[in-house]
Parts: C-alpha cells; structure tokens; sequence
C-alpha cells in the first residue's frame, strides 16, 4: 500500500505542475503564485506532523497542491531573469540548482541531529521533527522571497488587470477544492 501511495502522490505532484503554470501565466503571476504554494505547501508539511491516517493524507494533499503552484514557476522565474541570448542565463540555472543540490544535502544531516539531539523523545518521533523542520524552513524561504521581490523590478509580476487579490482568493480556494480530490486519490491508492 505505501508504494501505491507514494506513486500516487509523485504522479499528482507532476499532474499539479501543470494547473500551477496555467496560474501563474495567466491568473495571478509567478511571484504570487510561488508565495500562495510556498503558504499551503507549509501548512501540509505541518498537517502531516498530525499523528492521523486521514489528516495524513489531507496533508500529502495539500502539500501537492502548494507545490503546483510553487515548484514549476520557481524554476521559471529563474529563466525569466534573463534573456535567451544573455550569457549568464546558464550560470543563472546553475546556481539555482548548486542551491537546490546543496540544500537537499544538507536537509537530512540537519533533520537527523534536531530529531536525535534537540528534540528527539518518544513525544516528538523523527519524522514530525523532519516535516516541522521543512514546514518552518519553507516559511523561511517564503519571507526570504517576499522581501527579495523588489530585486526583480516586476519580472513576475500579475498579469496586466489581475493586480488586486481577488484572483489570488479564487485560487486559494481552487486550492482548497482540488485537496480533497488529491486526497481522495490517496485513499483510493492506498485502499487499491
């Protein structure tokens, strides 16, 4: 049943990917839409930490939904800093990636010394020390973004008349919609 279920969350995170980019090409641009998955793809890392099968499962959901809107565009945005001809596009993507590389590195090496030597207790199992630590670093790097956003002289920016929240109100609550629906992906995976 597990791998069922991991192979159901890979297939709806890249499934997401593709709504994500719709998003933030067309509703409410690629900076709002990396803060709006950066949001709820912490508050499904911190769901998961909730010791229930079905909040467990809400909480994958969720986790899906916030990175649609925040894994593809990220990556975008990152090509969007330059143009194609500029010669420092590649060293660009490079660096992006070095980050991502250097991070996921690091992650288990830090996880592991929070859950063995600071809170590591039967009260706090490693695993919800591993989905807090990602939870609050996410919140990090989303304040990071929010203030780094002048940086990038509007590259990003909502599309012209979509400045307002309401777009942002309406996919927030397209989010809240589909997370059931991935949610019921998951039952369905690992009931399978």
């Amino acid at each position: 049943p597990a791998s069922k279920l991991y192979g159901a969350y890979l297939a709806l995170v890249y499934a997401a990917a593709l709504f994500g980019g719709y998003v933030a090409d067309r509703v409410i641009g690629y900076q709002r839409s990396i803060l709006l998955g950066a949001v709820v793809m912490a508050v499904g890392l911190f769901l998961i930490v909730v010791p229930n099968e079905h909040v467990f499962k809400i909480g994958l959901a969720t986790v899906i939904a916030g990175n649609g809107l925040f894994k593809p565009n990220i990556s975008t945005m990152v090509g969007k800093l330059y143009g194609l001809k500029d010669e420092r596009r590649d060293s660009g993507f490079t660096i992006f990636y070095m980050g991502i590389n250097i991070g996921a590195m690091i992650a288990p090496v830090l996880t592991e010394y929070l859950a063995r030597k600071v809170f590591g207790t039967d009260a706090m199992p490693s695993y919800k020390v591993v989905f807090i630590a990602s939870g609050v670093g996410m919140l990090i790097s989303l304040v990071w973004f929010y203030i780094g956003r002048a940086g990038l002289k509007g590259i990003g920016a909502p599309p012209a008349g979509a400045e307002g929240f309401g777009r942002i109100i309406m996919v927030l609550a397209g989010a809240v919609v589909a997370i059931p629906v991935a949610a019921a992906a998951a039952w369905a995976a690992d009931a399978a």
